[in-house]
């Protein structure tokens, strides 16, 4: 029997530790069963194995040391299962091209010996409780499509050796498809500062460091990632904003919320609207997020932010921002969400924002706004349009009476 495949099936009990004895089988799955137990050391003696898919299962107990024996060994998935302990060096040594051990409870630190999957495309251990610092070594898996390590207790910095990754594109041989390409570490207590070295790598489509202890700037080198669709450094402790960020061309979404961010908003960014307007059959104006709030930022709101015309959410709450609401806001024509609460604003609502045909949420409250609120956002229900209804701000009869 050269494949045998379990999936979707209510069988019930354990993994017999006859399945040593398929010496000739290439694949073996069992995925979405009710099998419970652990998987048994017998595994190893499959001696040609290509493919060990053991998923979505309550499969308990250690990851078997001797699944490093099998010599033709490629593909190792035993994600979302309840396996625990420490990951044994030991299936390093297979060489093989994915390995996805997300989604259980793994303690312990991330075996360095990975970094010689040097083939390795796809490495996944998010979603577990693994400890220690995350090894430099990794930074030799360069063949990698991601890396996802998110969801740990990772300690630690960031390996500088980092940069090096994502210097090629990934391309699935059998459809010619280029694979998005992503680094999610978030969900972890790593600490220390964003090393500038990440700036260079090149195929990056993703960066993901959000809700860690990182310190220091926002590293400039970020803003010349030229594939960068997505960055997250939400849930830090990173004070300072540079302005390079608005050179990064294909960015759908920033979010930078929670940080100590100080200074002024950067003017530069209202240069990312001519490139958020990325090819994307499932993504909506909703899609194309900056969020800057929760931080320490002062001073007006540039009108260069009106120029996002394709920006979908626009978040500025929660900062110290002064001056007036610029009228040339009324730009953000497929804006979608605008948040402007809880700063130091002035003066009136501008009535351009009633010209905001895609507009369906706008907060201002919690500033010190006065004028009347343009009749055209009237249609917005109350859950949906928060302002203060004062003395010195009134408008939409039916809430200021």
């Amino acid at each position: 029997m050269q494949e045998f495949e379990i999936f979707n099936s209510l069988i019930s009990g354990t993994i017999p530790s006859e399945i040593g004895k398929l010496t000739a089988a290439h694949y073996f799955r069992l995925t979405g069963t009710n099998l419970t137990g652990s998987i048994c050391t017998e595994v190893g003696m499959m001696k040609d194995l290509n493919m060990l898919r053991l998923t979505h299962n309550p499969i308990s107990g250690r990851i078997p040391s001797e699944l490093g024996l099998l010599p033709y060994l490629k593909d190792i998935s035993l994600s979302r299962n309840q396996l625990s302990g420490t990951i044994p060096s030991e299936i390093a040594s297979f060489g093989g091209a994915s390995i996805e051990l997300r989604e259980n409870l793994l303690t312990g630190n991330i075996p360095s010996e990975f970094g010689f999957l040097t083939s390795a495309e796809f490495f996944t251990l998010n979603n577990n409780m693994l400890t220690g610092t995350i090894p430099s070594e990794l930074a030799l898996m360069t063949s990698l499509s991601g890396v996802t390590l998110h969801t740990n207790m990772l300690t630690g910095t960031i390996p500088s050796e980092f940069g090096n990754m994502f210097q090629e594109p990934y391309i699935a041989s059998e459809d010619a498809v280029q694979f998005y390409m992503d680094m999610d570490l978030s969900g972890n207590q790593l600490t220390g500062t964003i090393p500038l070295t990440l700036g260079q790598m090149v195929y990056c489509n993703g960066l993901i460091l959000s809700e860690n202890m990182l310190t220091g700037a926002i590293p400039a080198e970020l803003g010349y990632l030229p594939l960068l669709e997505g960055l997250d450094l939400s849930r830090n402790n990173l004070t300072a904003l540079p302005s390079e960020l608005g050179l990064l061309s294909t960015v759908r979404q920033i979010d930078l919320s929670e940080n100590k961010l100080s200074g002024k908003i950067p003017t530069e960014l209202g240069l990312l609207n001519g490139t958020l307007v990325v090819p994307c059959m499932w993504c909506g104006p909703e899609d194309k997020v900056l969020n800057l709030s929760s931080n320490l930022l002062f001073g007006g709101i540039p009108s260069e932010l009106g120029q996002l015309s394709a920006m979908g959410v626009l978040s500025l709450a929660h900062n110290q921002l002064t001056g007036t609401i610029p009228t040339a806001l009324g730009g953000l024509e497929v804006t979608v969400e605008l948040w402007l609460n809880e700063n130091m604003l002035e003066g009136s609502i501008p009535f351009e924002l009633g010209l905001l045909g895609n507009l369906t949420l706008l907060n201002v409250s919690g500033n010190s706004l006065s004028g009347f609120v343009p009749s055209s956002l009237c249609y917005l229900n109350e859950s949906l349009f928060d302002f203060d209804c004062s003395d010195t701000l009134c408008g939409c009869q039916c809430r200021c009476s």
